[in-house]
């Protein structure tokens, strides 16, 4: 019976779950089961949702998990292990632009433009509408519609896979850049990476093998390479921020932790340029000092 389903119950069927699944496939039930209780109540089956007071772990491993990024050299083994033209660009597409998913996979042709090196992303490819495999929708947020200035790197793999594009019968400059006629498949890039990196890491200790990261993880370490950069170049959090198409606050709300670091390495850096400085005037007046010695004895 639906009314005696008490919240107590609900609350170990979920921490049951929790204990053998992942946190994204609990969500799932969380928010499925919950959708029907809302339903009972709305048709006045039930007075109240039990599921209201029913809560997810909060799993410490699953937010650091959440965080995994890849430093330059482990994105160069891995890419080096790549051999198909569209997955090599796409993932470099990622790595060095920072873009979602949804708005790579969207990316037509005429989007970018190779004269001034931007690519403009003002649209997203989402499979959640009911009926049809996919659907082109507008981005995540305002922010998320930006001109993204691209790396040669980056210019030059979509230069040479536009050519191979332009082999293929009915290319467009409306086709998109990663897949043709429709969009490379939602799930594809997920995949293969992986299949890419089981072979990278087949036989080799812990050690000397690259973390397994989530597509999405692309775009953390695009910007945590950028964060890390801060010191080095001349650009600002909201410039990094405006690249990503997020806020300069929802930046340091996610990256929190490298903000902290970028700041303790900016107070470290200034007080030893400080040191510096003391040593570089002490070592000059002993110097000066030691000439007026000098010439004190050779009077006496």
């Amino acid at each position: 019976k639906i009314n005696l389903i008490s919240k107590d119950y609900l609350q170990n069927l979920i921490r049951n779950l929790e204990k053998e699944y992942s946190s994204n496939y609990v969500e799932k039930y969380f928010y499925n089961i919950r959708s029907v209780f809302n339903y009972g109540v709305d048709n006045d089956y039930i007075l109240i949702n039990p599921m209201n007071k029913v809560k997810l772990a909060v799993n410490k491993d699953e937010v650091r998990k959440e965080m995994l990024f890849w430093e330059p050299n482990e994105f160069d083994r891995f890419i080096q292990a790549v051999d198909d033209e569209e997955m090599k660009t796409f993932y470099i597409f990622l790595y060095y632009m920072g873009t979602r998913k949804g708005e790579t996979l969207a990316l037509q042709w005429k989007d970018i433009d190779f004269k001034n090196d931007v690519v403009r992303i003002y649209k997203s490819v989402t499979t959640k509408i009911k009926g049809s495999p996919y659907a082109i929708t507008s981005p995540k947020t305002k922010n998320s519609i930006r001109n993204i200035p691209m790396f040669k790197i980056v210019k030059d793999n979509l230069l040479a896979w536009k050519e191979v594009h332009k082999k293929m019968y009915g290319f467009s400059e409306d086709c998109f850049v990663f897949g043709f006629y429709r969009p490379m498949a939602y799930d594809k890039p997920r995949k293969y990476m992986i299949k890419v990196i089981d072979i990278i890491n087949n036989g080799k200790p812990a050690d000397h093998q690259i973390k397994k990261i989530r597509i999405h993880d692309f775009r953390h370490s695009h910007a945590s390479w950028l964060i890390n950069n801060m010191g080095k170049y001349n650009f600002s959090d909201y410039d990094i921020a405006k690249r990503l198409g997020d806020t300069v606050q929802m930046l340091h709300s996610t990256y929190a932790h490298q903000f902290k670091d970028a700041g303790r390495i900016i107070v470290d850096s200034i007080e030893n340029d400080s040191e510096d400085s003391k040593t570089t005037l002490q070592q000059a007046e002993n110097k000066s000092q030691g000439k007026y010695s000098d010439l004190i004895e050779l009077k006496q």
